[in-house]
């Protein structure tokens, strides 16, 4: 039998309230054996990037279970997003593959990558590929502070937690000419 999960709409985009979130559809999961997930976003108009990767790394973990993840009821808007993100199957970098051709516009997909140093460096050199495809990336002080980020990022995962497998979620603020990260 699946299991319908109903995915709360956000209130705001602080991080205590997304893990609080995130916690609560952990513990219901995890007291089921369900081989099967149902996303259900019937009620939910728009998420926020923090809550979106913490739930990408529970689907992730639900998978590795061998669990079947789907996603239904998104609206038209979301459902751009999600695809804009690849949301929920995310962009899996851990083979050494480059795909990024495509994604050229502000939300890049969530994205796995192994958290082995060899791994890592070409993962990170796609990453920053795609990210300095953007217009407003431009300059060789402004590319040498995006390097410095997700390289710092990715280490950080890499050095400070036994996984395999990191993740990373970029989005570039066209209007605010900001990077952001989760």
């Amino acid at each position: 039998m699946a299991l319908v999960l109903p995915i709360p709409s956000p209130i705001s985009d602080s991080l205590g309230e997304s893990f609080y979130k995130l916690i609560q559809i952990s513990k219901i999961v995890n007291g089921r054996e369900d081989a099967e997930i149902i996303l259900d976003y019937s009620n939910t108009g728009y998420q926020f990037g923090t809550f979106l990767t913490g739930l990408f790394m529970l689907i992730k973990d639900w998978e590795s279970q061998g669990r079947k993840i789907v996603a239904k009821n998104i609206n038209g808007n979301l459902k751009a997003y999600f695809d804009s993100i690849r949301f929920p199957e995310g962009l899996d970098l851990t083979d050494g593959s480059v795909f990024f051709d495509k994604y050229t516009y502000a939300n890049l997909p969530l994205i796995t990558f192994s958290t082995n140093e060899n791994e890592r460096e070409n993962s990170i050199d796609t990453i920053l590929q795609s990210i300095f495809k953007q217009d407003s990336i431009t300059g060789k002080d402004r590319r040498n502070v995006i390097s410095y980020f997700i390289s710092e990022i990715t280490n950080n995962i890499a050095d400070h937690s036994d996984c395999k497998n990191g993740m990373i979620f970029v989005k570039i603020e066209k209007k605010e000419d900001l990077l952001t990260s989760v």
